[in-house]
């Protein structure tokens, strides 16, 4: 579990990072702070237009689980995806009640190359993730 946990952690603070890129690219938040100085904070900007609340991803799950039946709902790990493709998608045509495939060809899409992260904003986004992952696991029982 410690692996899958370094994974997750790894993998949202990547999100994070591209969440601010691809928001400094389209201008939107130009008078903001950058990620390093952005301060963990609960207000209503934080919470609606942040690139670290968008990685609170047991947050969003929550809302949706209080709308919806839990088993109208499939989360699958990116590393999942990314190991096994076939697997990955098998299991979501299961879900959907679809025939299985035999196999499948992923091509890179929307791959991007980003300046190097800060190793102390890369710290500070384990950090800030670290309690919302383990929250995430619980909820999903992993």
């Amino acid at each position: 579990m410690q692996a899958d946990r370094g994974l997750q952690v790894h993998h949202v603070v990547l999100v994070a990072r591209h969440h601010h890129v691809v928001l400094r690219r389209r201008a939107w938040r130009i008078a903001r702070p950058g990620i390093a100085r952005q301060p963990v904070q609960r207000s209503h900007a934080h919470q609606h237009f942040s690139y670290l609340a968008r990685g609170r991803y047991a947050e969003q799950l929550e809302r949706w689980f209080t709308l919806f039946p839990r088993e109208q709902f499939l989360v699958l790990r990116f590393e999942d995806l990314a190991r096994e493709p076939l697997g990955a998608l098998n299991q979501t045509l299961d879900f959907l009640g679809l025939p299985s495939a035999a196999t499948v060809s992923l091509e890179a899409r929307n791959t991007r190359q980003y300046p190097p992260l800060a190793e102390s904003t890369a710290a500070r986004l384990r950090a800030e993730f670290a309690p919302h992952n383990r929250r995430l696991e619980q909820l999903l029982d992993r």
